[in-house]
């Protein structure tokens, strides 16, 4: 073998070998993705994790993100906070009954609002106005939004919840029940509204008052602050999704693929939510609205519940989000 050939083997090898172990280096000190599971929801109003999850941008923060869904907020609350060190998303109602069991959890940001909460009512039970309710049989999920939203109508409409029968039934039962005609109407929001209104066409009418309240999607850390830099990289992922489903057509007919809209049904839906973290004081004022209505007066005064919520990851994302009085 000549002796230029065997030099060229020998560098040749040696190229091979340095591109082989740096592969292999890169691979070991390379940082690995940080693991979150959150806890959500299927529902439209957590468009951003979905969106987040489907175009990348947890996996561009550096997170590699399981997202577990559940029938509500409620009950993606519980099973969060029965496991420390994870994150769920939830509803200023449940948010307040936690609080008040003095249970350890943090408010990292409100991630989606919209008024979507509507009393659906059979036409056929002669309910036009609230008045109507009296004597009826309702459904609102227990300690939900739902419950609280329907408690706060019958009050501003002076219907004397006394005089009707509230049941607290999962918003999926509800909604055969409500088209069997075994209850008269529920408290819902979509998808169930659509649903609902699918499966009985014409036959359901829906009661409203915007200024009630207003559905808010909440991002909650249970536990200890362990990992204040992954509470971050969550909310700039979430940051990024939101401005996709704001400024993308293509993000939004994906969403409304995956709910199953037709395109204008898509943007009169998605027209009623805002998408952006933020944090406001809205939502302390829901949760203690929440606690004289559905616990009691005297406790909403012992809970500061300002105490509730953690903004240090949201200002280091985003300091205009935040609106709360420091």
């Amino acid at each position: 073998m000549p002796a230029a050939f065997r030099r060229f083997v020998v560098v040749l090898g040696i190229i091979i070998a340095g591109a082989v172990i740096g592969a292999l280096v890169h691979r070991v000190i390379r940082p690995q993705p940080t693991p979150v599971t959150i806890e959500t929801t299927e529902f439209l109003i957590s468009a951003p994790l979905l969106v987040a999850q489907h175009y990348g941008d947890f996996a561009a923060s550096g997170l590699a993100v399981a997202l577990r869904t559940h029938a509500t907020g409620k009950e993606a609350l519980a099973t969060a906070l029965a496991t420390p060190g994870s994150y769920a998303t939830a509803t200023a109602i449940p948010l307040m009954h936690a609080a008040c069991a003095r249970q350890d959890f943090a408010i990292l940001a409100t991630i989606g609002e919209t008024d979507g909460l509507r009393i659906l009512v059979r036409r056929d039970a002669g309910i036009k106005v609230a008045a109507d309710l009296a004597g009826q049989r309702l459904s609102a999920r227990a300690g939900t939004n739902a419950e609280f939203y329907l408690r706060s109508y019958l009050h501003f409409e002076g219907v004397d919840p006394a005089t009707v029968t509230i049941e607290d039934l999962p918003p999926e039962v509800a909604v055969e029940r409500l088209i069997a005609g075994t209850i008269a109407a529920a408290c819902l929001w979509d998808p169930h509204l659509q649903r609902a209104h699918a499966a009985l066409p014409g036959g359901l009418s829906e009661l409203y008052e915007p200024a009630l309240y207003r559905f808010t999607w909440n991002l909650v850390r249970t536990g200890p602050a362990t990992n204040p830099a992954t509470d971050q990289r969550l909310l700039e992922a979430i940051a990024r999704a939101s401005r996709r489903i704001d400024e993308d057509p293509a993000v939004r007919a994906w969403l409304g693929e995956r709910f199953g809209l037709g395109a204008a049904e898509r943007d009169a839906v998605l027209n009623r939510f805002f998408f952006r973290p933020r944090l406001t004081p809205g939502l302390i004022i829901a949760m203690e609205d929440g606690a004289r209505l559905l616990i009691a007066a005297d406790v909403a005064q012992t809970i500061d519940f300002s105490r509730c919520i953690d903004a240090s990851a949201l200002l280091a994302v985003d300091p205009n989000a935040v609106r709360l009085v420091r």
